[in-house]
């Protein structure tokens, strides 16, 4: 919550071989849950998933009772969690059951904590998708089961993507006012990680606001925090919202594309499918507007080719209009 993510890791993998070495599935559960979790915070979604997958089969062999100790079920958070590094990856009909599985264990477990925990990351990740209704129940919910129970870092994670997802649908000054206060009831708990989201979606509800100052100026945060936490899994996000304000900005067509370009180059190294689709996307729209059709068919269409699920969602079905249009 307060350190930075490589040395996290080091300790992650620390964790991991002081676990082998006991030969205890559950300390071994637990310690796959801290590796997996910290290397997809880093972006590096491959080995993340791996790991995720292990603490799932080790904590499912496994009695409940043997996880009482340590205050989490690894079953429930290595679920909650692949579920977010599948989405980010391409794969979102492989990662809304996973979310379903790890709510239902929650609500099983009957911890209040457990709940709100993964109700208020499956709201994260249907931001990360740009799914705005689903992520208003996700959130709305998590934000209840936490104030409920004084749970400070749900509630504040619940109003951040609560916030965003109102001012999506239509009520922006109210999404931006509940986003700011999740942002500020976060930072209160002494919390550094996910500053990155927290600013990338606080710049983003302000540009779609025509408020391009107060935009910049929590993209730059965003990005100084990845640069100073190696917090990688929003990076191709936050050179391609750069991209968007610096073209608002008026800033010559070769830079933002070059934005846009680095985010497409971040998203293809980190295999974040999603991200280099709308990441495509944007820069398509661009290329129709220079009049280079051809150029933007090209770039969008294996992007889109890839994808083997998830249509019905945002990203998909407006890259399948363009390429329609553009036809």
């Amino acid at each position: 919550m307060r350190q930075s993510v490589p040395k996290t890791i080091t300790l992650a993998r620390e964790l991991v071989e002081l676990a082998e070495s006991e030969n205890d599935p559950a300390k071994l559960a637990v310690a796959q849950r801290a590796l997996g979790y910290s290397l997809f915070v880093a972006g590096d979604f491959r080995e993340a998933i791996e790991f995720l997958n292990r603490g799932v089969a080790l904590a499912d062999a496994l009695s409940d009772r043997e996880f009482e100790v340590y205050g989490e079920h690894p079953g429930m958070v290595c679920r909650i969690y692949a579920a977010q590094t599948k989405i980010l990856m391409g794969f979102t009909e492989t990662g809304a059951p996973l979310i379903e599985a790890a709510i239902a264990h929650a609500r099983d477990e009957k911890s209040a904590h457990s709940l709100a925990w993964a109700l208020g990351v499956a709201a994260h990740s249907l931001v990360t998708q740009g799914e705005a209704q689903a992520t208003v129940c996700f959130a709305s919910e998590a934000i209840d089961t936490a104030r409920e129970h004084r749970l400070p870092q749900w509630l504040a994670l619940g109003e951040r993507c609560k916030g965003w997802a109102i001012s999506r649908l239509g009520e922006l000054e109210a999404g931006l006012n509940l986003q700011q206060a999740g942002v500020t009831r976060w930072y209160e708990t002494g919390a550094v990680l996910h500053t990155t989201h927290c600013e990338l979606i606080l710049a983003e509800t302000y540009l779609r606001g025509g408020q391009f100052g107060m935009a910049r100026s929590h993209l730059e945060t965003a990005r100084a925090h990845r640069a100073r936490y190696g917090e990688g899994y929003l990076a191709a996000e936050i050179d391609r919202v750069g991209a968007v304000l610096l073209q608002h900005e008026g800033a010559p067509v070769e830079i933002v594309e070059e934005h846009l370009t680095n985010a497409l180059i971040t998203a293809r190294r980190q295999e974040a499918r999603l991200l280099e689709l709308r990441a495509a996307l944007t820069l398509a729209r661009m290329l129709v507007e220079r009049k280079a059709r051809h150029e933007a068919i090209d770039l969008l269409m294996p992007i889109y080719g890839w994808f083997t699920e998830g249509f019905d969602t945002a990203d998909l079905k407006e890259a399948k209009a363009l390429l329609a249009e553009l036809a």
